[in-house]
């Protein structure tokens, strides 16, 4: 009998997580203090509470079942957010190429977790004796854009849905998990230090819906891979906690202004002035914890050297992802104007040790917003390897 690919179910992640009364505190958002929205009005048939600018409630999770990863989504929904959102998604083959390059960097060899494809059955290596273990689980990474979180947690085959085996997967945080693992003798020891790599493992997103997903990803990834090697799953409370973490590391941002989605398109309430009664405004500026000091920050005062040379200063060892390719600009027919740029020129403000992108090639000969970026790729010598 032909065993029969094991799909992810993500509605049964959201009935475990609800189960432990946990998912209210999934959909939360630190910046408002209320939920994350929904910022896509691909479910916006079913009413008004799934409108774009509506916020994501159990209610309209829980029974609906409308939750699916993009591989499920009819290929009509996800050519109009290819389209609406220029949402893209990355190969599994693509998503281990390029953090076996950002390994290949931190490590100083090739061919740390995989080898031709296939992962490598000894025991990491940490062969420069000023880096050890705890050192990679601390190395802090963020994936732009994230989607489903793709280059964070493998959990599944993006074109699929196929669940991967936990010994195949190449996602940033399965690499740290792999090594708390090799290192760790203990399930008390393991979760512990396996919560020191979630808080070093970050990402946002635009899209509420995908983002949900991504941070379900996360949590069921660290239950996936504590079960593989002991055994046995997180605690509730365990899981508590996690949640705080990755609720925190994985936020809804608009990744050109550091804001909230549409925080641009919103006018000051003047309803309230009139009556005397000012309305306390919403917060807009997206924060970020770090975990090492216990300080959470507007992600913009990443990018400013003030903040970067202060004793509190929060830098990221590695910086990767597949950002949205470009975005309808109001011209004639299918006319859009190309993102990327903007997205690798925020990027760079914030002065990473590396970072690794999948852009299009159009660059190469400038036009239409990119003259600046084609200068700025070809003058900037910090850059050393173009696939």
């Amino acid at each position: 009998m032909r065993n029969v690919p094991l799909i992810v179910d993500i509605q049964n992640d959201l009935a475990l997580l609800d189960s432990m009364n946990l998912l209210d505190s999934l959909l939360a958002d630190h910046t408002t203090g209320k939920s994350i929205l929904w910022a896509t009005d691909a479910y916006s048939e079913r009413g008004r509470q799934y409108d774009k600018e509506s916020r994501i409630t159990r209610e309209s999770l829980i029974p609906e079942g409308i939750l699916r990863t993009r591989a499920q989504k009819e290929s009509a929904q996800q050519d109009a957010r290819t389209r609406q959102h220029a949402e893209v998604f990355t190969p599994l083959w693509v998503v281990r190429k390029m953090n076996d390059y950002a390994d290949e960097e931190w490590f100083g060899y090739p061919d740390v977790f995989f080898k031709d494809g296939k992962p490598v059955p000894d025991k990491i290596r940490f062969w420069d004796n000023r880096k050890t273990w705890k050192d990679y689980v601390d190395s802090r990474r963020l994936e732009i854009t994230c989607g489903e979180a793709p280059f964070l947690v493998t959990r599944y085959d993006v074109e699929t849905g196929e669940i991967l085996p936990v010994r195949e997967r190449a996602g940033i945080l399965d690499r740290k998990l792999r090594v708390v693992g090799e290192n760790t003798d203990t399930a008390r020891a393991w979760i512990t230090w396996a919560a020191r790599a979630v808080e070093a493992t970050y990402g946002y997103e635009f899209q509420g819906d995908s983002l949900l997903i991504a941070r379900l990803n996360v949590l069921m990834t660290v239950r996936d891979f504590m079960e593989d090697w002991f055994g046995q799953v997180p605690t509730e409370k365990r899981f508590e906690s996690l949640v705080q973490t990755v609720v925190w590391n994985l936020w809804q941002m608009d990744g050109l202004t550091d804001r909230i989605p549409f925080a641009a398109e919103e006018e000051p309430d003047m309803g309230g002035l009139l009556f005397g009664l000012m309305q306390e405004q919403e917060n807009t500026d997206c924060r970020i914890h770090d975990w090492r000091t216990g300080l959470d920050v507007p992600f913009y005062r990443l990018k400013e050297d003030f903040y970067k040379v202060g004793e509190k200063s929060m830098k990221f060892d590695f910086i990767i992802g597949n950002p949205p390719y470009q975005m309808d600009d109001g011209g004639n027919g299918s006319s859009a104007s190309p993102v990327y740029n903007r997205f690798i020129e925020e990027v760079e403000k914030m002065d990473p040790e590396g970072l690794s992108f999948i852009i299009p090639a159009k660059w190469y000969s400038g036009g239409k917003g990119l003259n600046d970026f084609r200068r700025m790729m070809l003058t900037d010598k910090k850059i050393c390897r173009l696939v």
